[in-house]
């Protein structure tokens, strides 16, 4: 993705307000494309964006708030992939009223 130019948003969804993209930060890249964590200047708003090139050169980027900071954006990308089994029993037992979830 290096040889790419890549016009990223740059205005915050949060304040309005121009970033400085001096703030952006890769945490990952690999083939399919980059993840990039970006913080606001001005409110501290941040977002988690991924940036991906098809082969026929069609830029794609999504983007998402967060409230994590860069550095558990990439603790968290490194970690343990959730199944989909994982995701229906979580959403059984909340359903059931049967998560504690302040033992997490």
């Amino acid at each position: 993705m290096n040889n790419h130019k890549l016009k990223i948003q740059s205005e915050c969804p949060f304040c309005g307000k121009q970033y400085d993209l001096s703030s952006l930060r890769v945490i990952s890249e690999r083939p399919q494309g980059l993840l990039a964590h970006l913080t606001c200047s001005v409110c501290r708003g941040s977002i988690i964006t991924f940036v991906s090139v098809s082969a026929m050169g069609t830029v794609t980027a999504t983007g998402v708030a967060t409230d994590l900071a860069e550095d558990e954006v990439l603790k968290f990308e490194k970690g343990k992939t959730v199944s989909a089994d994982e995701v229906i029993e979580i959403h059984e037992l909340l359903k059931k009223g049967r998560l504690d979830v302040g033992n997490w």
